[in-house]
């Protein structure tokens, strides 16, 4: 089977997926149109493809497009799904987000990203979700055939756990780490008053920023319990978060951005979980279904319950092996292939 993965330019998951495609015996081709992996993600090689290919035009990437297989187009966007509708082969949706659901746009723009969106999962042949809840409202606003999609969720790749886990930190207190982006005031990445109201109570906090820079950090109020860490690259961040006591997905909530935060399933929940860290996340849907039911953390309604709930937190880490919790892309890849497969066999049926 020729697969060809197509994205502007591949994010952690499109490359974690072409790894674990590749240890199957799986070649898998890259269309970008604004940078390879390695360009992005430090540590990445661009040899998880067998071919990366810059297309500079709609026209290009179709006609690369139609000799495959498979098309697999990451969002977001989600414009190269729909330029790809036309080719010919079968094309597979992967929603990375359900960007419609992202608040802050004028009326205009709403209207072209849900054109695009409908249209994306309206045409393709099969579909990818991150969520239970995206393949949901999939289902509800787009009508798209369940037996047609698949959840698959953003696992750790295997590769990245190490063998021995190094000790945990020995300075005293609780330290909890956060990895990830970091948002500008007014976005729902923007941590500082969640960060400030973890280190008034006397709680270290660890951050490593997917990306270091001077306007991030200027964000944070200083306090001897913020530590702020250099980025590491992918392949090292679950050995370096392994050494602390829980880690925290914080998000900015607001009623005009919930339901957006709703389908989150972030990379960074496998992560903690692979360093055998308990997870302390905010009550969205996606991630109280998940961490209720796995018991591998707590829910908080407001950051300011965190400390009262740092026993908990440590009888979990206790009594859980939070680490059984952590698919890895290795695992779970036979299911995306044997959706492949069931994809392609229905080339030329209707949807």
């Amino acid at each position: 089977m020729k697969i060809l993965f197509v994205q502007k330019f591949p994010c952690i998951r499109n490359w974690k997926m072409a790894r674990a495609l590749k240890a199957k015996g799986f070649n898998v081709d890259l269309a970008y149109t604004i940078s390879p992996a390695s360009r992005i993600y430090s540590g990445l090689s661009d040899d998880v493809y067998a071919c990366c290919i810059k297309v500079r035009s709609a026209r290009e990437l179709k006609e690369l497009a139609s000799s495959y297989d498979i098309v697999h187009s990451h969002n977001e966007p989600d414009d190269l799904t729909v330029i790809l509708l036309s080719v010919g082969v079968p094309v597979i949706h992967d929603s990375h987000d359900m960007i419609s659901l992202r608040p802050g746009r004028n009326r205009q723009e709403q209207q072209k990203v849900d054109l695009l969106e409908a249209a994306a999962h309206r045409g393709a042949a099969g579909r990818v979700y991150v969520s239970d809840y995206m393949l949901k409202v999939a289902a509800e606003r787009y009508n798209v055939d369940p037996q047609k999609s698949v959840v698959f969720g953003n696992y750790v790749d295997k590769c990245d756990i190490p063998a021995v886990f190094p000790p945990r930190i020995k300075e005293e207190g609780i330290h909890l780490v956060y990895q990830g982006g970091l948002g500008i005031r007014g976005t729902h990445r923007d941590f500082s008053s969640i960060f400030s109201c973890l280190t008034a109570a006397g709680i270290h906090l660890h951050v490593y920023p997917a990306a270091h820079t001077a306007q991030f950090a200027g964000n944070l109020q200083k306090s001897p319990f913020l530590h702020l860490h250099e980025s590491k690259p992918p392949s090292e961040i679950i050995t370096e978060i392994a050494k602390y006591d829980f880690g925290i997905i914080p998000f900015e909530i607001t009623p005009q951005n919930r339901t957006f935060l709703n389908q989150s399933m972030p990379n960074k929940l496998y992560e903690y979980l692979a360093a055998g860290l308990p997870v302390i996340a905010p009550r969205l849907f996606s991630l109280e279904k998940f961490i209720s039911s796995t018991g591998s953390g707590i829910i908080y309604d407001h950051p300011s319950e965190i400390p009262a709930r740092l026993e908990e937190l440590t009888t979990i880490r206790n009594t859980v092996n939070v680490r059984q919790f952590a698919r890895t892309y290795q695992e779970e890849i036979m299911r995306l292939i044997d959706f492949y497969y069931l994809i392609e066999s229905c080339k030329g049926r209707r949807k």
